[in-house]
């Protein structure tokens, strides 16, 4: 019980105390990491009880005037590596009628991206990726060359056209350039 009431107030001190609203961009952040984009840490109930850091941006955007958001930023995960993490996502204009709160969230952990709400789009809406320094032998790539960046759909999977998607072991690098996302939900790349 102990436990539970310092988780939280420490969840309380770092949603109440970290928050910031300006040009309608809600951003959590802790303020020592300069902006650091982390929205949810958790630990779960597994035999490890690992964190993973989901990084999270939403926006209002206006669809006419289309827009951008963007995670640039750097962490140490549970287990002491540093993770690099890019994510861009830009809306052209038009892209859908009216406005919405956009929200993405980065899963480095699991090379996976979400975005809300689910919308379907009239015009390009391009993704670019870049996760450093993740196990990507735990996440099951075993070789360096071009992987499929891909929807997870309720109806299945679907490839997305991009400029490049491939992994680099070496580097402990995956990515992907101009995605083209026609609509949203979970994204990543298929081993």
């Amino acid at each position: 019980m102990k436990k539970a009431v310092i988780l939280f107030s420490l969840i309380g001190t770092i949603f109440f105390g970290c928050s910031e609203d300006s040009n309608n961009t809600n951003i959590s952040a802790p303020s020592s990491f300069n902006n650091l984009i982390k929205d949810q840490m958790h630990t779960s109930d597994q035999e490890n009880e690992s964190v993973s850091h989901i990084l999270s941006i939403s926006k209002l955007i206006i669809g006419e005037d289309g827009g951008e958001l963007l995670i640039d930023t750097a962490y140490i995960n549970y287990l002491g590596r540093q993770i690099e993490v890019y994510g861009k996502l830009k809306i052209k204009k038009s892209a859908f009628q009216g406005s919405e709160y956009i929200t993405m969230k980065l899963n480095p952990e699991s090379a996976t991206v979400n975005f809300s709400p689910e919308l379907v789009f009239e015009k390009d809406v391009k993704l670019s990726i870049t996760y450093t320094g993740i196990d990507l032998v735990a996440l099951g790539y075993t070789t360096s060359g071009h992987y499929d960046f891909v929807y997870f759909g309720k109806g299945g999977i679907e490839t997305t056209l991009n400029d490049e998607s491939k992994v680099d072991m070496d580097k402990q690098k995956i990515k992907v350039k101009n995605a083209k996302l026609e609509h949203f939900s979970r994204y990543g790349w298929l081993k």
